[in-house]
């Protein structure tokens, strides 16, 4: 369980994050649509002196020496192998969900969907990540090979990659500009601005025919299938958020986290260890805590203290920018008046706990805390 490490009110005080925001802010046309209300910018930068660290040498050699092999391992292959071959891997999803990638495509399979959606996501709508940028950017060729494979053997009738950079075709392929808002990558709101169709939340895309794909997941299936890729680690943004400065680092799998922050960026005594989905998402670095597929980031900031005991000031923020549409504000002054049947009853059970109202409470309270725990 993770909280947001930065607040509204923080952002404006530390003058790097202030400025990256506003830089990210002009970066980006402004699209319409979708149902992503908050505008929470980017807070980190590429360091410009150390932009990508690899961790991961062994198996970086051994996959530069199996594209040398002509992609063998594609001959001959079909569809049940195809998965097989995901299986063995162990694959799972690699924006933080830890989901079998294996059994989702299966349950596309199983869907019967006549027309068939691959939707990858590379919208990265965390304000405190950059690797997926990273890889647009740097292993494009190699995400569009993950993409041809899954192609080849399933076939879609539609294939989209969401991104809030890139708006152009190569061929089936579809780079699809989404609005620079957050959280636009939470696969639900997405699918909806892509496609127009409304799912719930406990609703499964692939059951719908629709497969959606983090970008480092697209990259790392493709190399499985095509390279003989070993699944041993994983791309994930480290930072300082202090300075504002990040690193795209390759990390294996089971190294320990405050060993790979110390490697990046030193230690740091005056400031917390942070690590989890992203900077909405995170919790302090436990001792002996290690790199797995749930890590997207991991970096340093200053301890964050929420004063839940603060009254609510009612203005309103957090329920304005909430994606779920839930009255924030009635719940929390629902709790505070003890009335915990009125808050549940408001609560409507579709909070996707993106943080986004934590990140807007002027009374600097950790309102996602107070939603969750009555769930």
């Amino acid at each position: 369980m993770g909280n947001p490490i930065i607040t509204k009110r923080l952002c404006k005080s530390n003058r790097m994050m202030k400025g990256i925001q506003k830089e990210d802010r002009k970066q980006y046309k402004k699209i319409r649509g979708g149902g992503a209300k908050a505008k929470i910018y980017k807070v980190v930068k590429l360091n410009e002196g150390s932009s990508f660290v690899n961790l991961d040498i062994k198996q970086e050699e051994k996959l530069q020496q199996e594209k040398l092999q002509s992609n063998r391992k594609s001959k001959g292959l079909n569809v049940e192998s195809i998965v097989a071959t995901i299986k063995d891997s162990n694959l799972e999803g690699l924006s933080g969900g830890g989901y079998q990638v294996a059994d989702k495509i299966r349950t596309l399979i199983e869907s019967k969907e006549s027309k068939r959606i691959l939707l990858v996501n590379g919208v990265e709508c965390d304000p405190g990540l950059i690797h997926d940028s990273w890889l647009l950017k740097n292993r494009l060729e190699e995400i569009k090979e993950g993409i041809e494979v899954l192609n080849a053997y399933i076939g879609f009738a539609d294939i989209v990659v969401a991104t809030k950079g890139l708006h152009k075709s190569e061929g089936k392929i579809r780079f699809v500009q989404v609005p620079n808002r957050y959280p636009m990558g939470e696969e639900h709101i997405l699918i909806e601005f892509i496609t127009g169709k409304r799912l719930g939340k406990e609703e499964i895309p692939a059951k719908h025919g629709i497969l959606i794909l983090n970008i480092q997941t697209v990259y790392t299936l493709g190399q499985i299938i095509k390279n003989g890729y070993n699944n041993t680690g994983r791309y994930l943004t480290v930072a300082n958020l202090f300075t504002s400065q990040a690193t795209v680092v390759r990390a294996p799998y089971g190294m320990r986290i405050r060993t790979l922050l110390e490697k990046i960026y030193g230690k740091q005594a005056s400031l917390e260890a942070y690590c989890g989905g992203g900077i909405m998402n995170a919790h302090p670095v436990t001792e002996g805590e290690c790199v797995d597929v749930h890590i997207n980031f991991v970096g340093y900031q200053e301890p964050i203290r929420f004063s839940n005991q603060n009254p609510c000031k009612n203005c309103g923020a957090c329920a304005r920018k909430c994606p779920a549409r839930i009255p924030v504000n009635a719940v929390v002054k629902a709790i505070e008046r003890g009335n915990i049947k009125e808050a549940q009853s408001k609560l409507m059970n579709t909070c996707i706990k993106c943080g986004s109202c934590t990140y807007h409470c002027r009374a600097n309270k950790n309102v996602m805390e107070i939603i969750e725990s009555l769930e």
